[in-house]
């Protein structure tokens, strides 16, 4: 299915702006990507190979609806020309009727409240400054397709202008009663491999993104009465009125007028960008003792304890450092707010719907397990969840906790077999197939989930605890800020303990019963 694409009348965030902003955001343009095209990450120890894609955004949030104003930067790095570009549009996931919505049929009355769906207008797509066609496609419209040849290692500029509306829905993307949760919110480049381009429809289930890691540059002006948090470094500043300070709701009434700010985020090979506001954030700031240091901040919004949770995320970060290497980041900041999936991970973030602790340890365990080293969550979702869940149960073991780990632990292994006792009702334990081959989302957490930490648990006791920690050091040096796949985890695991494949294959695909 494919729709040609219409143009609104709606006002661009460029017209929020006077001529001589516009011309020192070109010249920023200009100097940060001849920056990303020539040197990459520039983090000392992992140079990336190639040009990462380089992604600059304005986002205008008037306190309803999102305006953008999108720039990427993409190389082609495949061995192939590519004849088009694919970037995903994941609100439209979000729309009225949606195929593939995040939510199955009984959950969306519950979050959608008050009907109020969202979705993303695209206005206007360029090509090298050029107004070129663009097709939406796949169910939902949730990607855009621009014809477009690119030759191995050549590059090319892509520009876009949105509007988002915004769904009333506690989910990655939505306004909730405390917070306004902007994750996904822009087009963003598909994963692609030697068949071209993984246009993964979304689903209400697991994490159906395989995404590259990149470089963002995200300039948000939003109302004053907010306070932002989002991945990467951060600077907030203040808006002169007389600059383009205020914002009004209606162009008919002065007196409706905001009062905005501005904060402007920065991160290098990260995984994806997210970023979440609310009038009610609590902030709390700690140093993890990792590297030169790295700022931890805690945005909590009805947590009691904030500090207690906060010392835990910094805990984490420095033990998980020692047994699986150095976060490399130099920020790391932890969100509570309102998300019906209980936690999600993005680029030097981790959300949390409530302090609880093994929330905290999961979802900061992913920066480990998605965030460096990414993986195709549609079909190998067990290698970051797998390793995840483990991690957070393997925490207790590294802060000397023995009993908790063996609890924890236990418990997670009791509930393996009660699901390998179902198999007259469907469940074969086959860990790598696609999210969309589960019957339900028990089904694929039982699989992704709990006997990914199973398979972990196990390979730690036949291997003893040092040759199993290194091998995952293994796994995270040699597949930094890249897309690993099982085979690269086994290999690693065959350097430091030869013949271990015959446990892995096994569970991999559901014969280990």
């Amino acid at each position: 299915m494919t729709k040609k694409h219409t143009m609104g009348k709606r006002k661009t965030p460029s017209q929020l702006y006077d001529k001589t902003t516009l011309l020192c955001l070109v010249g920023l343009i200009v100097l940060l990507v001849v920056g990303i095209l020539f040197f990459g990450c520039n983090k000392k120890n992992n140079p990336a190979p190639y040009a990462e894609p380089y992604y600059e955004m304005d986002v205008v949030f008037d306190g309803e609806e999102l305006t953008l104003t999108e720039t990427v930067v993409y190389q082609n790095n495949t061995d192939a020309p590519l004849t088009s570009l694919a970037f995903h549009l994941y609100p439209n996931a979000f729309k009225e009727n949606a195929e593939c919505s995040p939510f199955d049929e009984k959950e969306r009355n519950l979050y959608h409240h008050n009907n109020d769906f969202g979705g993303i207008e695209v206005l206007e797509v360029k090509i090298d400054r050029l107004t070129c066609d663009f097709v939406l496609s796949g169910k939902d419209d949730t990607i855009v397709e621009i014809p477009c040849a690119v030759d191995t290692g050549e590059s090319v500029v892509v520009e876009f202008q949105c509007v988002i509306d915004l769904p009333r829905c506690s989910h990655r993307l939505g306004k909730t009663d405390n917070s306004i949760n902007l994750t996904g919110f822009y087009p963003i480049l598909c994963g692609v491999d030697e068949s071209g381009w993984l246009k993964n429809e979304y689903h209400h289930f697991g994490d159906p993104f395989v995404l590259t890691a990149s470089t963002y540059f995200v300039t948000l002006t939003y109302p004053d009465n907010y306070t932002a948090c989002g991945s990467g470094k951060c600077t907030t500043t203040s808006i002169d009125t007389e600059d383009n300070g205020v914002v009004d709701n209606d162009d008919n009434l002065d007196d409706n007028s905001v009062k905005m700010k501005k904060t402007e985020f920065y991160g290098e090979c990260i995984r994806d960008f997210a970023i979440i506001l609310s009038e009610d954030f609590v902030v709390n700031t700690a140093t993890a003792k990792v590297g030169d240091g790295v700022t931890v901040d805690y945005f909590s919004t009805t947590d009691q304890n904030p500090q207690d949770t906060l010392s835990l995320a910094v805990d984490v970060i420095e033990k998980f450092s020692s047994a699986f290497g150095d976060y490399p980041y130099s920020t790391y900041t932890l969100v509570e707010c309102d998300m019906a999936c209980g936690g999600m991970e993005y680029g030097t973030l981790s959300v949390v719907s409530s302090p609880d602790i093994n929330a905290v340890i999961h979802e900061t365990a992913h920066q480990w397990w998605y965030g460096v080293v990414g993986n195709d969550q549609v079909n190998h979702h067990w290698l970051d969840e797998g390793l995840a869940e483990f991690s957070t149960v393997y925490y207790h073991l590294l802060k000397g906790d023995e009993s908790a780990f063996k609890r924890d632990l236990s418990a997670i292994e009791e509930e393996y077999k009660k699901w390998m006792g179902m198999s007259n009702l469907g469940f074969d334990g086959v860990m790598d197939k696609p999210i969309y081959k589960f019957l339900t989302s028990g089904e694929y957490v039982a699989t992704a989930y709990v006997k990914g930490a199973v398979l972990f648990a196990t390979l730690r006791e036949i291997m003893g605890d040092e040759d199993f920690q290194n091998a995952l050091k293994t796994y995270y040096a040699e597949n930094k800020y890249k897309i690993a796949t099982p085979t690269d985890l086994i290999t690693c695991f065959e350097k430091h303990h030869p013949g271990i494949s015959g446990v892995i294959t096994p569970f991999i695909e559901g014969k280990d019963k």
